[in-house]
C-alpha cells in the first residue's frame, strides 16, 4: 500500500480546496416534579401535595416566597435542558453534514473535479441521517464490548488478587512472595489492558471510517455500510492498521511540535501581561489586551484544527478508494 503517496495527495487536495477547510472547522467544533396552580399572589409548587413553603417557616429574615423561587429554579433548569437539547441536535446536524461533505468533496477532487462548498453541503445533508445512525450503532456496540471487557478484567484481577491475599495472610516469607506476585501480575494485567484497549479502539475507529465512506460514496444503508466496513477490516486488516497508525503518528507528531510552541508563546504573553498589570497597578490593561489575544489564539487553533480534520477525512477517503477502486463518485 502506497501510504506516502496517499498522504501527499491528501495534503494537496486539502490545500487546494479551501472550501473543505470550512467543513473541517465545523467538524472540529462539534464530537418529575409536579406543579399546579393554587391561591395566593404567586404560583404554588407542591411535592406530593405539600406546599414546600411550610418547610422553611423556621428560616430567619424577611419572608421568602419559596414556591415562586422553586418554580423559577425549575423554569431555569428547563430552559437549560431545552437549550442543551437544541445545541445537541445542532451539533449532530453540523457534525455529520460536514463529515459527509468532506468525504464527498475529497472523492470528487480525487476524480479530477472541483466541488464547490454548495456541492459538499448538498451531499453532506443527504447523508446526514445514515452517518449519524452508523455512529450510534457502532457507539452502542462499542459500549457493550467495553462493559464485557471491563467485566472480564475485573474478574481476572480478582483471580490474581485472591492468591495474593492468601499469601499476605500466611505471613512470614509469603508476604514477599505475595508482593512479587501482585506487582508482576498486576503490571502484566495493566499492560494487557492497555494493548486490548488500543487494539479494540483502533478496530472500532477503522470500521467507523469505512462505514462512513460506504454510506456516502456508495449510498449504502446503515447495516450494509457497517457490513462493508467489517469485510474490509477482515480482508485488509494490516493495511487498515497501517493507515490508522500512520495518521495517529502524524497527529501525535503535530501535537508534539505545537505544544511546546504554544507553551512558550502563552508563557511569554502571560509574563508581559503580568508586568503590564504590575506597572499599571491594575488588572484592567491586562484584561483589555489579554482577552483579544486569547480570542485570536482560539481562532487560530480552531482554523488549524479544522485544516487537520479536513486532511484526516481526505486521507481516509483516499485510502478507502484504494481499497474500493470500483466506487463511482
Amino acid at each position: 500500500m502506497r501510504y506516502g503517496e496517499i498522504i501527499q495527495r491528501a495534503v494537496r487536495i486539502t490545500w487546494r480546496n479551501k472550501a473543505m477547510w470550512i467543513f473541517g472547522i465545523l467538524l472540529a467544533m462539534f464530537g418529575g416534579m409536579r406543579g399546579g396552580a393554587g391561591g395566593g399572589t404567586g404560583p404554588q409548587f407542591s411535592i406530593g401535595g405539600t406546599d414546600i413553603s411550610r418547610w422553611f417557616h423556621f428560616m430567619p429574615g424577611p419572608p421568602v416566597d419559596w414556591n415562586a423561587l422553586a418554580a423559577a429554579g425549575l423554569a431555569l433548569i428547563g430552559l437549560i435542558a431545552i437549550v442543551g437539547l437544541f445545541l445537541a441536535i445542532l451539533g449532530i446536524i453540523v457534525r455529520y453534514t460536514s463529515l459527509g461533505a468532506l468525504i464527498g468533496m475529497a472523492a470528487e477532487e480525487q476524480a479530477g473535479l472541483r466541488p464547490a462548498f454548495s456541492d459538499g453541503l448538498r451531499r453532506g445533508w443527504r447523508r446526514l441521517l445514515p452517518l449519524f445512525l452508523i455512529a450510534l450503532v457502532i457507539g452502542i456496540v462499542g459500549f457493550v464490548v467495553a462493559i464485557i471487557i471491563i467485566s472480564a478484567f475485573i474478574a481476572l484481577g480478582a483471580a490474581i488478587a485472591l492468591p495474593a491475599v492468601a499469601m499476605f495472610s500466611a505471613g512470614g516469607g509469603w508476604i514477599a512472595v505475595g508482593i512479587i506476585w501482585s506487582v508482576v501480575l498486576g503490571l502484566g494485567l495493566l499492560a494487557l489492558g492497555i494493548v486490548v484497549a488500543i487494539v479494540i479502539g483502533a478496530v472500532f475507529a477503522i470500521v467507523r471510517e469505512y462505514a462512513y465512506r460506504a454510506a456516502v460514496l456508495q449510498h449504502q444503508g446503515v447495516f450494509d455500510a457497517i457490513g462493508t466496513a467489517l469485510t474490509l477490516v477482515r480482508t485488509r486488516f494490516w493495511q487498515s492498521a497501517g493507515i490508522w497508525a500512520l495518521l495517529w503518528a502524524i497527529q501525535f507528531a503535530i501535537a508534539l511540535v505545537l505544544l511546546p510552541v504554544l507553551f512558550v508563546i502563552g508563557g511569554g504573553v502571560s509574563v508581559v501581561l503580568a508586568a503590564l498589570s504590575a506597572a499599571a497597578r491594575s488588572a484592567i490593561p491586562a484584561l483589555v489586551l489579554g482577552l483579544p489575544l486569547l480570542m485570536v489564539g482560539i481562532v487560530i487553533m480552531l482554523i488549524a484544527g479544522g485544516i487537520y480534520t479536513a486532511f484526516d477525512a481526505t486521507a481516509w477517503t483516499l485510502f478507502y478508494l484504494e481499497l474500493q477502486p470500483a466506487v463511482e463518485v
